[in-house]
């Protein structure tokens, strides 16, 4: 039997714009060595988020192919911890990656923010995903859902959102065109 799939992939939303927020301050590249001025800074984070999230969209095509098919509410919640953790990864190797990048004084609050919330989502990520294993295979959606209503991962994604529109205004207070796609 085919269950409703709107509420797994509501909850799946928050986490997709949580991996898209991590790819408006980072990525796969090492920008170590002397300090970045504001205008590479920004722009290295700009094309950082856009190879990001063309990541982050695969995950979704491919979230929203296997969701399709499910045919349990197990199978919809195996489906949704392999979403946690894989972006749990991609959040990680952002964080190590924008840990990497030498700013200049002028963003060094930014990019501190940055990394400490990439890094907390990633702790309130795993804590979650320990969570869950704890659940069996007739764990209802509802029960399933209640985890996700109560888990740290949602306010850490509002403290990274806010990191990634504090780096944007930064961007637009120094009249440096970019855009990190913040909120989309």
């Amino acid at each position: 039997m085919k269950i409703r799939t709107m509420t797994i992939t509501v909850l799946t939303a928050t986490l997709f714009a949580v991996f898209a927020l991590a790819a408006a301050c980072g990525g796969d590249s090492d920008g170590g060595g002397d300090a970045l001025t504001l205008q590479q800074y920004l722009e290295r984070v700009e094309e950082l988020s856009d190879t990001y999230n063309e990541r982050t969209d695969e995950m979704e095509a491919q979230y929203d192919e296997d969701i399709a098919e499910i045919e349990s509410d197990a199978d919809g919640i195996r489906i949704t911890n392999d979403l946690l953790r894989v972006g749990g990864n991609a959040v990680e190797k952002f964080a190590d990656a924008v840990d990497k990048l030498n700013p200049p004084a002028e963003a060094q609050e930014v990019h501190e923010a940055s990394v400490a919330t990439g890094r907390a989502m990633v702790a309130g990520i795993d804590d979650l995903l320990n969570e869950l294993e704890g659940l069996d295979e007739d764990t209802t959606r509802q029960e399933y859902e209640a985890f996700f209503e109560t888990s740290v991962v949602n306010d850490l994604g509002d403290a990274f959102e806010q990191a990634c529109f504090d780096t944007q205004d930064l961007a637009e207070a120094n009249s440096i065109s970019v855009d990190l796609q913040c909120s989309e």
